[in-house]
């Protein structure tokens, strides 16, 4: 859901867009960052509870158990995600 939304709402037809994914692993914690590009548009719809978000939280704590750590939101120019999953 996370990319997902990166692509959903971190394009502009115009103006230049950024989305990056990073994966990586270290020890016991898997990683997972997102960030998209933040249109001053976009800062005004976003909803932090917002329904994917609540679903999305849901599933996590049915699948990890508490064990996964997650942070989002606008930093600077770009809308930011960082899970972590504890392996």
């Amino acid at each position: 859901p996370f990319v997902e939304n990166a692509f959903k709402h971190g394009i502009h037809s115009v103006k230049k867009s950024l989305i990056r994914v990073k994966i990586r692993q270290e020890g016991d914690l898997l990683i997972l960052e997102v960030d998209n590009t933040l249109f001053d548009r976009r800062e005004q719809e976003i909803d932090d509870g917002g329904i994917g978000l609540s679903n999305t939280m849901r599933r996590l704590d049915l699948v990890y158990a508490k064990q996964y750590r997650l942070h989002y939101g606008p930093v600077e120019e770009n809308y930011s995600v960082r899970l972590e999953l504890e392996l």
